[in-house]
């Protein structure tokens, strides 16, 4: 766990822990997705643990995977997610219809956003997908674009404790997702 993380985790009271947050968290969020920046394909295999572990906890998960250098091949392929790369894009920078059709077919009540540097397409992504809520960690050099901003990862993602804590301060800011 990074020493940014492990701060925000530390300041999380040991009676916002437990099982009424996750029945909270889960009774708030029917349609969560996961959007990750990462910056090649040897930092997938992170990403794709976390995605499985999220999908123990709701099947119904979804998420948007943007390779920031280069192309993946071959593209890992699964109903849960969409992994999309330069060949996603056309030479003016606009989505091609595949990626364009899988963003307007997927709105989400949680969005967890995973963008560690500025970068315009994955700002772009990141601001095309509907979601009612977006939580993240912002850049050094971002202007915010989630509603919920949990700080400036430091070292390597620490997916785990990250969620550990949208799902507390979910909880006690009392954010309600469900109409």
């Amino acid at each position: 766990m990074t020493e940014k993380m492990a701060k925000i985790t530390e300041t999380i009271p040991e009676t916002a822990t437990g099982p009424n947050i996750e029945a909270y968290f889960k009774e708030q969020v029917r349609q969560p997705g996961l959007f990750f920046c990462i910056h090649n394909a040897e930092q997938w295999p992170l990403a794709e643990k976390f995605i499985r572990k999220g999908l123990s906890d709701f099947p119904q998960l979804k998420a948007l995977i943007y390779i920031t250098q280069g192309k993946m091949e071959p593209k890992p392929a699964a109903a849960h997610f969409y992994i999309a790369d330069k060949t996603d894009f056309n030479l003016f920078g606009k989505e091609k219809p595949a990626l364009k059709r899988w963003i307007a077919q997927h709105p989400f009540d949680l969005l967890l956003v995973f963008s560690k540097k500025e970068n315009k397409r994955c700002r772009k992504l990141g601001i095309s997908l509907k979601a009612r809520l977006k939580a993240g960690m912002a850049g050094k050099d971002e202007k915010p674009w989630t509603d919920l901003n949990l700080g400036i990862p430091e070292g390597e993602w620490d997916y785990d404790g990250f969620y550990k804590a949208v799902k507390t301060y979910f909880k006690q800011l009392n954010i309600k997702l469900s109409s």
